[in-house]
This record gives C-alpha cells, structure tokens and sequence, in this order.
C-alpha cells in the first residue's frame, strides 16, 4: 500500500534546482517562459552563481537584461518568498516532463 504523502515528497525531492543545469537551452526557456522577469529574478536569489548564469544564458538578451534590473533592485527577501517560487517553479518542471513537453536528463540514462 502506497502512502501518498510520502510519494509526493519522495517525488518533490527528486526535481531539484540542479535539473536545471542539465536541461537544453530550449527546455529551459520554455519553463522559464511561463514565469514573470520577476518571479524568475526572485528564483535566482541565494542560488549558486553557475545556476544563475546557466538560467540567464537559456533566456532572450532583451529578457535577460530586465532578469538582471530586476534582481538588483530586489535586495534581501524572505527565504519563504524565495523558496515558494522556486517550489512553483519545480512542480511546472515536473508536470512538463510529465506531459512529455521537456526532457529531463537523468544519470546514467541514455538519449538517441
């Protein structure tokens, strides 16, 4: 018998942020596409600098430069604020790879 809130977290811990870096430039724009420069900008704070540069290289140049403004002029934000969004931000990932619109690469596994 299956507990549906443990398969739930065991499902939540297994999309992390470090997926992201191994999505193709295209996957990770099209998530990304459905995400305000705000929100996005707000995702990006307390991430590591590689998460950040990688997330803003997938973006247009025009959308990366208002990510950027937006994310200088954020200053501090509560953890929470930070960790809704990039929650949000990972169930999409999810439910995109789901529905076969991204792939997501997984160790070990081989792609043709």
């Amino acid at each position: 018998l299956e507990d549906p809130d443990t398969a739930r977290s065991v499902k939540e811990r297994l999309y992390t942020t470090d997926l992201l870096l191994l999505l193709s430039d295209r996957d990770l724009a099209d998530l990304l596409r459905e995400f305000t420069d705000s929100e996005v900008a707000l995702f990006l704070k307390g991430k590591p600098e590689g998460l950040r540069a990688r997330t803003l290289r997938a973006v247009s140049e025009r959308r990366r430069g208002s990510i950027s403004e937006e994310y200088a002029h954020l200053g501090p934000q509560p953890r929470k604020d930070v960790d809704e969004v990039t929650h949000s931000l990972l169930e999409r990932l999810r439910a995109l790879e789901e529905e076969g619109s991204i792939l997501v690469p997984r160790q070990g596994e081989r792609y043709i």
